[in-house]
């Protein structure tokens, strides 16, 4: 990670700036189950320190009794699973997406922007609002986020 300090910007969807996006890609998007959890401990791992230039380690299975008791995780699945992302829905009229991440075989193929999009449905249709936050440094997320409605 470079010496720049990068601040977060946070970002809101209010539901008339909601753009359906054209050329989804094939795959759906699906609430991740446990047994996917072998996997999704290093991709947490690796978003950590791609996007945040942070070195974070979950240890043996210490976050894997939370994932059980809420699994809040989706994947987005195309024969196997290439992208994920995840919603925290306790803070009251919003719902937070966070731990977006495309594994790197499968970037620049529209998975994230999909999985971001369906996550954003769900959270609307649960008459939540749609936040995130992102680097200011991440210039590819901030366009994918605009691109679907997102302001800040």
């Amino acid at each position: 990670m470079s010496d720049k300090i990068l601040m977060n910007i946070s970002m809101i969807l209010k539901k008339e700036d909601f753009v359906k996006i054209k050329n989804q890609p094939t795959g759906k998007i699906q609430l991740a189950q446990k047994e996917d959890w072998f996997f999704l401990k290093e991709w947490i791992e690796l978003f950590y320190e791609e996007a945040l230039g942070q070195n974070f380690l979950i240890k043996n299975n210490s976050h894997k009794k939370e994932f059980n008791e809420k699994p809040q995780i989706y994947l987005w699945w195309d024969k196997k699973p290439v992208a994920m992302g995840m919603i925290t829905t306790d803070l009251g009229a919003t719902a937070k997406i966070n731990l977006i991440y495309t594994i790197k075989s499968e970037r620049g193929k529209g998975y994230g922007k999909a999985i971001v999009y369906e996550l954003c449905k769900i959270i609307l249709e649960d008459n939540k609002t749609p936040t995130l936050s992102v680097s200011s440094g991440n210039i590819a997320a901030k366009n994918l986020y605009y691109s679907i409605g997102f302001n800040n």
